[in-house]
């Protein structure tokens, strides 16, 4: 009976053994999520001047204003909040001078920024890092807890022969105990066993978990591809579209100053039928002069006579 109790003590150990390692990865959770979030915040703080100009320090200071506890930024209140300056002031820039729209702009420009960092932080070089150390310790724990159910194998065989071998001399009550031990020793070798295929089958959906995160960051890139494209074909059709009102107006401001001036000339014009033409002194001789010329020799002869 005490072979029997000291054999099982080491089975209960492992069965402990084997539950420890899990809670010692849960130490380590905060610690890769708060690097995470240092890599974001760092990718947004050095990347806000270059998409943002001349708006970073607003969005910065915003950003700052609404991390939460587990200093992530919220996007949401942050933009709004940039969007709610550019309103109040009627900030524009050189391609947009509405400022509805300015805002409406520079709120997705905030979300396509904090969800670029979300992606360097899980895939950037620290990222990495954390990412293959969450495998290497999960298989590390796999392959631990496979240990441990060998040797929890290896002691309920040694438990089953030393009772087949004293089996003759146990009797009665004492028997009974041995049988109890043994089916009781058999569950907790198969509890081994199952927690076992449990690791295993958990490790196996954290890289499912894994590759199906990297497809959602991929997709998230590509979507904020798209809209950014779409953005800028809008911005330059907006922008095409006030060139050539500016080209039209100014046309028609020339086509009417061209009218007015053709009008101009045109009222300036001396009228045929204005009786001031016949004061304009001439230089043919005028006919009474000539007229009274004629009438003098004729005066003389008469004279003379």
């Amino acid at each position: 009976m005490n072979i029997i109790k000291k054999a099982a003590l080491p089975t209960l150990l492992l069965v402990l053994a084997s539950i420890v390692p899990a809670k010692a990865q849960l130490g380590q959770i905060w610690g890769d999520f708060y690097g995470y979030t240092l890599d974001l915040q760092s990718y947004v703080r050095n990347n806000v001047s270059q998409t943002l100009k001349p708006l970073e320090f607003n969005v910065q200071s915003s950003l700052q204003e609404f991390t939460g506890e587990v200093n992530l930024p919220n996007p949401v209140l942050a933009g709004e909040r940039v969007g709610n300056d550019i309103l109040f002031y009627s900030l524009s820039d050189k391609f947009e001078n509405n400022p509805v729209v300015r805002a409406q702009l520079i709120q997705n420009e905030i979300d396509r920024l904090v969800t670029l960092g979300a992606i360097s932080s899980y895939w950037g070089e620290s990222g990495q890092v954390r990412l293959k150390n969450l495998l290497d310790n999960s298989q590390k724990s796999i392959n631990d807890i496979n240990q441990y159910s060998q040797e929890a194998d290896q002691i309920y065989q040694n438990i089953l022969s030393k009772i087949a071998s004293g089996a003759s001399q146990l009797t009665g009550i004492n028997g009974i105990t041995a049988n109890l031990s043994t089916n009781q020793s058999n569950l907790q070798l198969l509890t081994i066993k199952i927690e076992s295929e449990q690791a295993k089958i958990l490790t196996e959906n954290l890289g499912q978990a894994v590759k199906t995160n990297q497809f959602l960051l991929y997709s998230n890139l590509n979507l904020s591809n798209i809209a950014k494209q779409i953005e800028e074909t809008n911005q330059s059709r907006r922008v095409n579209a006030s060139a050539e009102t500016a080209r039209l107006l100014k046309i028609t401001a020339q086509a009417d100053l061209l009218g007015r001036t053709d009008e101009v000339n045109h009222n300036n014009l001396p009228d045929e039928s204005d009786s001031s033409l016949n004061d304009i002194p001439s230089d043919e001789p005028d006919s009474t002069l000539n007229d009274n010329l004629s009438d003098e020799p004729e005066s003389t002869l008469e004279l003379g006579e």
